[in-house]
């Protein structure tokens, strides 16, 4: 399974007003198309009518190696990209190794993204090089 970022733009009913807003979905998919597909069948209730145009302007492959999310439940998730560095020896010339790869941490608060990929990879000779906030509204 892949996972696509997307950007998108529609027109909903706010507050007594008619907005257009733009939001960014996680979405995990074989494909841009089933991505995209998934995209429009899970938003098109959100539009004001079903005729309403889905604007995905745009979608982007993450290269991801790990996708960690807790058991629990949040009312309101952030979404960490994470980027790590696995430090390995090569066992022939001897020398230190660093293998870098991107993760995505589930989370209720952003402080515990530490915690949570320390803990999944105890053990591990691990750095993380850097935690964003992906700003996604919900993963399909």
């Amino acid at each position: 399974m892949n996972f696509y970022q997307a950007k998108v733009s529609y027109e909903r009913q706010t507050d007594n007003a008619i907005s257009k807003v733009n939001e960014t979905y996680l979405v995990s998919a074989d494909s841009f198309t089933e991505a995209e597909t998934k995209l429009v069948k899970e938003l098109r209730p959100l539009a004001i009518t079903t005729n309403e145009i889905i604007d995905v302007k745009s979608l982007t492959f993450l290269n991801i190696k790990d996708f960690i999310r807790n058991e629990e439940s949040y009312a309101d998730p952030i979404y960490a990209k994470v980027k790590v560095a696995f430090q390995e020896v090569d066992m022939k010339s001897g020398t230190a190794k660093s293998k870098p790869c991107t993760i995505i941490v589930v989370v209720e608060d952003l402080k515990e993204v530490f915690a949570v990929v320390e803990e999944t990879f105890k053990g591990s000779n691990l750095q993380i090089l850097s935690v964003t906030d992906m700003l996604v509204i919900d993963m399909f």
